[in-house]
């Protein structure tokens, strides 16, 4: 029969290798919380046919208080009127913009990557839940899909 390890002697080694692990390897700590870039949800909305459009989706990065530290690149893949447009604003909202004359559906999908500035990659951080390229995200893509109705007449009413 072995000798047991003294309880104090068990507490140190478990303690011991859990903080090493902790600074070696944060692979199991990454996701704990999950962060990265977020898209907002949107019913469809429905909109009338030659009057001007204009709506704006702010992007965020979920569990993360520094949203500005994150580049944010968009692209619009689908079914996307001609004269409707977008552009972004400052750095983590896309504005869309125009006129739609053609009635009917449509189906688009806005994708969202997100990746630390250039200018924090120089700074020591000191945090063990950062992942291995450094930005503390547990995913840098998203996309969220958005459907315009474009009726003839649209009836506002106030109730």
């Amino acid at each position: 029969m072995k000798p047991k390890l003294p309880l104090a002697r068990q507490i140190v080694l478990i303690f011991f290798f859990s903080f090493s692990f902790l600074f070696t390897s944060c692979d199991p700590f990454d996701c704990i919380i999950p962060s990265g870039p977020e898209l907002p949800s949107r019913k469809p909305f429905t909109v009338g046919a030659n009057r001007d459009i204009y709506f704006e989706i702010e992007a965020e990065v979920k569990n993360s208080y520094r949203d500005d530290r994150f580049d944010y690149h968009f692209t619009v893949d689908g079914e996307f009127p001609s004269t409707l447009h977008y552009r972004v604003k400052g750095r983590r909202t896309l504005v869309f913009y125009g006129v739609i004359q053609q009635q009917g559906n449509f189906t688009f999908t806005v994708n969202l990557s997100v990746e630390d500035l250039d200018y924090y990659d120089d700074i020591d951080y000191d945090t063990p839940f950062l992942n291995e390229d450094g930005d503390g995200l547990c995913y840098s893509h998203t996309s969220e899909n958005y459907t315009i109705e474009v009726v003839k007449n649209l009836v506002i009413t106030n109730n």
